[in-house]
């Protein structure tokens, strides 16, 4: 896995794009993940890939190897 970041947005779409729900629910979820679970950035604004990936591990079992990085 490399040390590459992603905007907000950015990973909102990587929620989008890995799991079942549409980009208006993958925003949704990130939004409250942000707000009511306290779930940060790693790099000030930006989302580390291991973070991101742990989280789509923990939301839809995606596994690391499985992910699409490409948004």
């Amino acid at each position: 896995m490399s040390d590459k970041t992603y905007t907000n947005a950015q990973f909102g779409a990587l929620i989008a794009k890995n799991t079942q729900w549409t980009e208006a629910n993958a925003k949704w979820v990130k939004e409250r993940l942000i707000e009511n679970s306290r779930l940060l950035p790693d790099h000030g604004k930006k989302w580390s890939q291991t973070r991101i990936s742990n989280y789509l591990f923990e939301l839809a079992f995606v596994k690391p190897e499985n992910i699409d990085w490409n948004v």
